[in-house]
């Protein structure tokens, strides 16, 4: 088993310690409305970065708002960037921030907005990734499926932790990769820090297309469905549709322009660790906005 989960964990670097670019396009179906989203997001060992647009419609694709937002993201060591706005020549506001990097980076990683089904992780698993989860299970079960996916024989291993069961289901000709993957939580079990207050918390992922990219394999289609059922009963079930698209395993991070902090010169920009005063970006540099007419012709 644990030779398994060392093929897992190998074959998953292209989306943690590999360089990669993608185009992540999700719809998730919420009473009826529909969220699309395009993120891009681009990683390496230190670094995060996230780029995206989204856009609220009803089932009937009717434009609800125009949100159109961008989620601006770049974390660099102890510090990163936050920015929003309707596109890079009305953001309001952004700051750089240094107090709770870990937990903002938790927070994207984990986010199935942000694609996060695609290399095994989900919230409420204190950051913890599907292959994590069952190094720490209990009663692991180890053996041939009973699912054929895409004509191919599988496997599966299943285990239980503090935080449910866990479940993966992969094929050796598709390099190990998760094929479908499952976290089922009830009453007892914990999310996060805390024991469920619900009667279950499910989510399960399937990929529908895994392609060999420089030897990664590589989930460019998946889809996601994650049903929660409350104390009183009620049941809810979110949906996200995953496609990749431009995946790189080692971009030209300087071509692509990546984890470089700019925005456009009229944007205000706060420092964590200078308050009170007001910075904009200048070519990538942050200036004091006080000194832009002097630092122009300097």
């Amino acid at each position: 088993m644990i030779r398994h989960l060392e093929k897992f964990k190998n074959n998953n670097q292209w989306a943690s310690s590999v360089y990669l670019q993608a185009t992540t396009r999700y719809s998730s179906t919420v009473n009826d409305n529909i969220t699309i989203t395009d993120i891009t997001f681009i990683r390496d060992n230190e670094r995060c970065q996230w780029k995206g647009t989204s856009i609220l419609k009803t089932s009937e694709n009717k434009i609800i708002e125009e949100v159109n937002h961008i989620k601006y993201t770049i974390m660099n060591g102890e510090q990163y960037l936050l920015a929003m706005g309707a596109d890079l020549n009305t953001f309001r506001k952004a700051s750089i921030k240094q107090t709770g990097y870990k937990e903002t980076q938790s927070l994207m990683l984990d986010d199935p907005d942000m694609g996060s089904a695609l290399w095994g992780r989900i919230y409420g698993n204190n950051g913890m990734d599907i292959y994590d989860l069952l190094e720490q299970s209990q009663n692991v079960k180890y053996g041939k499926s009973n699912l054929l996916i895409d004509g191919l024989e599988c496997y599966e291993i299943e285990g239980t932790c503090k935080y449910g069961t866990i479940k993966i289901i992969f094929s050796p000709e598709k390099g190990y990769f998760p094929l479908k993957w499952e976290i089922t939580k009830k009453t007892g079990d914990y999310f996060d820090n805390q024991s469920l207050s619900g009667k279950l918390w499910k989510v399960s992922f399937q990929a529908e297309e895994v392609r060999n990219i420089n030897g990664f394999y590589v989930p460019i289609k998946g889809h996601v469905q994650h049903d929660v059922v409350s104390k009183e009963d009620k049941i809810t079930s979110l949906f996200f549709d995953y496609e990749l698209s431009n995946s790189q395993i080692s971009p030209d991070f300087k071509a692509i322009k990546a984890f470089e902090f700019d925005l456009p010169a009229h944007v205000p920009v706060t420092l964590e660790t200078a308050p009170g005063i007001i910075y904009n970006f200048d070519n990538g540099k942050l200036i004091p906005a006080i000194n832009q007419k002097y630092y122009r012709h300097a």
